[in-house]
């Protein structure tokens, strides 16, 4: 897969395989594991004053970039040529086992049965502590944006494990992308209650749900399920639940074209949606848990997309001083480029889980969704 045309150096990475690799965050801290860092060689002029931390980049398509203004999306020669760069790194960290990517876990065989697709296995070092669950944690993109656990669909056999995750790391926010059936194929597997009965989990946690809240999304043309998911311990005690339980709310929409993408208008109403339910005030706060059915696609592109809302906020919010402490890419100026964004979000993302953002339609889409941000109303 490698291409003359990407500005990598793949002897780079071969000259010392077991070198011991380090880890560094964007702006030098880290919120969560650090993932094993892609070597890269030195960034040009051109890298550094779009401020990237990654060299794999073509210095053409870098200039690319600089030359756009807010006023039209960079040409889709362009976009595909980045995303294809993007893509051979994803490559290179799932088949260069030196880069330390390792996905261990996810094929010993008694977690086998636990993967929804073979093909989308988890980084052992995004893994989330405790029972095997095929997810990933995502550290913030920068200290003002959310933390987000990104997983498959729950298979029965893990309905237990994908609870105790929830009440372990305080999730009050669960995104459900997928129908349950998509085409005539199962995606997901309903691991809520019927508002009329309970469900009682393996640990003796029992789950129950309030009655579903459906809010048509631009005048009908997809049908968003909130849903209050309460976990109780079951009549006998049950570990790590205290007796008042803990409650989540699921965000479930029950359409989406499966490795394609919304209009821009309805994600940004799906994000009002999310950002509407009140979190505890605690910093850092919960992460919020996003699933599709591998967890990648649309996952990473609502991920992606709430970042980039978070970023552009205190870019927007930030008076004179406090832009100029800001990273160049964040400061709010009538003439600001922002399309390294959407660039960097992704391959932040794909530190910790494979694939995400599946598609080179759903990375189109984000861009879409910076330019409607950044634009003044």
């Amino acid at each position: 897969m490698h291409s003359g045309a990407l500005d990598f150096n793949l002897a780079q990475i071969d000259a010392a395989p077991n070198a011991q690799l380090q880890s560094v965050s964007l702006f030098g801290r880290c919120f969560g594991p650090r993932p094993p860092q892609l070597p890269t060689p030195n960034p040009n002029p051109m890298q550094s004053r779009l401020g990237l931390d990654f060299g794999f980049l073509p210095s053409y398509l870098l200039g690319s970039l600089l030359a756009m203004s807010l006023g039209a999306r960079p040409p889709r020669s362009v976009l595909s040529s980045l995303y294809s760069a993007l893509d051979y790194t994803d490559h290179l960290r799932l088949t260069e086992s030196s880069l330390g990517y390792t996905t261990t876990a996810s094929l010993t065989p008694d977690n086998l049965d636990a993967n929804r697709y073979r093909d989308i296995l988890a980084y052992d070092h995004a893994l989330l502590p405790g029972p095997y669950l095929n997810a990933a944690f995502v550290p913030p993109f920068h200290p003002t944006s959310l933390s987000f656990i990104a997983s498959q669909a729950p298979l029965p056999s893990t309905y237990t494990a994908f609870y105790t995750h929830i009440v372990e790391h305080g999730v009050r926010v669960l995104v459900n992308l997928t129908p349950l059936v998509e085409k005539g194929r199962t995606k997901a597997h309903q691991y809520w209650p019927a508002e009329d009965a309970d469900m009682v989990l393996e640990n003796g946690w029992k789950l129950t749900c309030k009655p579903a809240t459906r809010i048509q999304l631009e005048n009908g043309e997809a049908t968003l399920e909130r849903r209050t998911i309460l976990i109780k311990p079951g009549e006998e005690a049950a570990e790590g639940l205290n007796a008042h339980g803990w409650g989540v709310t699921q965000f479930h929409l029950t359409s989406w074209p499966d490795h394609g993408v919304f209009p821009t208008a309805m994600m940004m109403q799906l994000m009002r949606e999310i950002q509407l339910v009140p979190m505890p005030k605690i910093y850092p706060p919960p992460p919020t848990w996003i699933h599709c059915s591998a967890g990648v696609g649309r996952s990473g592109t609502l991920a992606a997309a709430l970042i980039a809302q978070a970023v552009i906020n205190v870019s927007k919010h930030s008076n004179h001083e406090d832009r100029d402490a800001l990273p160049l890419f964040m400061r709010a100026e009538a003439d600001s480029q922002v399309w390294d964004l959407p660039v960097r979000i992704v391959e932040h993302l794909r530190r910790y889980r494979a694939r995400m953002v599946q598609t080179l339609e759903q990375f189109e889409a984000i861009f879409d969704i910076v330019h409607h941000l950044s634009t003044p109303p």
